[in-house]
């Protein structure tokens, strides 16, 4: 019982501690009508002092990440089912600077490409494919 009772209190502990996290949320992947052709470019700017694996707090470590991710997209149908296929490129680059007491500052700066990939999406379940006037008529619901 008292074991049941700590497992308790851990989760109700976890539970209401701050956390951060970012979503796309339901109202970021609507269907698209078929026969589209898409392109996306964002622009992402971090500057921390934790270690890029996110497991090591530094406080003499400047980390700059500059990250342009890319993506495009082509939306089709397969036997009436929406289907669309992407592929994503990030152009990054990383520069580091560290500063420790009575040794010289280390600056180190990198770049190429980080973390890319090509999807598939299929809508199994209620994904009909839709034309581009069909599209304009459907009004969209999340749920």
């Amino acid at each position: 019982m008292k074991v049941i009772i700590k497992f308790v209190v851990v989760i109700l502990l976890l539970t209401f501690t701050n956390s951060f996290a970012q979503g796309d949320g339901p109202y970021s992947h609507f269907q698209k009508p078929r026969h589209l052709w898409g392109i996306n470019v964002k622009y992402l700017h971090l500057n921390q002092n934790i270690s890029v694996n996110g497991d090591l707090f530094t406080p003499n470590l400047d980390i700059i990440a500059n990250s342009y991710p890319i993506t495009a997209f082509y939306t089709f149908a397969i036997k009436g089912q929406h289907v669309e296929i992407l592929a994503m490129m990030n152009p990054t680059s990383i520069s580091s600077t560290l500063k420790l007491p009575r040794l010289e500052e280390r600056y180190n700066d990198k770049s190429g490409f980080s973390d890319g990939f090509i999807g598939l999406k299929v809508g199994l379940i209620n994904g009909k494919s839709l034309s581009l006037e069909e599209y304009a008529q459907k009004n969209q619901n999340s749920f």
